[in-house]
């Protein structure tokens, strides 16, 4: 939500494996940009914004060091790993889901 905050010619991408994942997130997406006070700006931006939902690690990995975005962050269980795999990214931040047993 923040770097569709950033203008309307912004661009997000969402990546995961799990279809249900990514209808979690747009649904979610939907619900707050409504809260959001650059919400018209952010509403725009996602107009130019995309989800892929790849079969594993390494097409998620190729796919986003050839886009290379210039905020990525990973939010996974590997995610220390996978970003060790990052050749193309302005930054790169961290969320490490925590499983439950």
């Amino acid at each position: 939500m923040s770097q569709a905050e950033h203008g309307v010619d912004s661009q997000v991408i969402l990546v995961s494996s799990s279809p249900d994942m990514v209808d979690a997130i747009l649904s979610a997406v939907d619900q707050q940009v409504e809260q959001l006070p650059r919400g018209e700006i952010a509403r725009k931006a996602l107009e130019n914004s995309r989800a892929f939902i790849i079969k594993d690690e390494e097409q998620a990995m190729d796919l986003l060091n050839e886009y290379a975005p210039e905020h990525l962050i990973l939010a996974c269980n590997n995610a220390e790993q996978l970003a060790e795999r990052v050749i193309n990214a302005g930054s790169v931040f961290l969320d490490i889901f925590l499983r439950r047993a």
